[in-house]
């Protein structure tokens, strides 16, 4: 790569990070199937596709509705460090795995989804009715803070669902809805907290997740991978904008 062409790549990486960062002026929601948008849309953000946590029970029957969560595979504050907090009606969201199953392919990375939790006993059980909520806060665990983006994969055996942002005071921002098998996401200034819920059902009943995307928490730095991810998505629309420009 030339001088020139290097310094317009580092522009155009500034020029995005400081974008990934300012307020969005109206809501925008996003509901697709198309790749390369959700990668735009997840571009200088945080992606979680949970696949280094241990699935419940190992997978197979243990992602079953009805099955308890054992403690490790209870997702809610192992992302603190990045700025969020996950639950479903108060407790933990659960971790399970797809892999090997009839169902497989609902995982958009190999092989982990999340799932809600009923707590109505000693261990909260699988209950893929139930919301899964994010609240998004300072590495602290305690400060509230906000974001500007947030969205995910609603698995494609599953149900139409619903995606609701709210702000610092428990405020409706936007709400919006997506079928089985797309990306949900919703572009927004000051969001505090997000809720998936259940709206009803197509292929089966209950929903699940994957790769949850959120963009920059203020007051949390941002992840390295996510400027890598800024950086090659950049750098790949600046090496089609030079081939149109200099054809062999």
């Amino acid at each position: 790569m030339s001088h020139v062409a290097r310094t317009v790549a580092i522009r155009l990486l500034a020029v995005a990070s400081a974008a990934a960062v300012m307020p969005a002026a109206h809501a925008v929601a996003l509901v697709t199937t198309d790749a390369s948008a959700v990668a735009m849309f997840q571009a200088g953000g945080s992606v979680l596709g949970f696949d280094d946590l241990p699935p419940n029970g190992g997978g197979g029957s243990a992602g079953n509705t009805g099955v308890p969560i054992q403690p490790a595979s209870q997702l809610s504050s192992q992302f603190i460090s990045m700025g969020v907090r996950f639950s479903s009606d108060g407790g933990p969201v659960g971790i399970v795995s797809v892999k090997g199953l009839g169902n497989q392919a609902d995982a958009r990375s190999a092989f982990n989804l999340l799932g809600g939790s009923n707590g109505g006993g000693p261990l909260p059980v699988l209950d893929y009715f139930r919301p899964i909520v994010l609240n998004f806060v300072l590495a602290d665990g305690s400060t509230a803070s906000t974001t500007n983006r947030v969205g995910a994969w609603n698995d494609p055996t599953g149900s139409l669902i619903r995606l609701s942002v709210f702000d610092m005071n428990g405020s409706l921002l936007e709400s919006a809805e997506a079928a089985q098998g797309n990306f949900i996401g919703i572009t927004h200034a000051g969001i505090a907290s997000a809720s998936f819920t259940y709206v009803a059902t197509q292929s089966q009943a209950g929903f699940s997740l994957d790769d949850v995307s959120f963009g920059p928490v203020s007051g949390v730095p941002v992840p390295p991978a996510a400027w890598m991810l800024g950086a090659g998505l950049l750098a790949l629309g600046l090496q089609r904008h030079r081939t149109r420009r200099l054809p062999r």
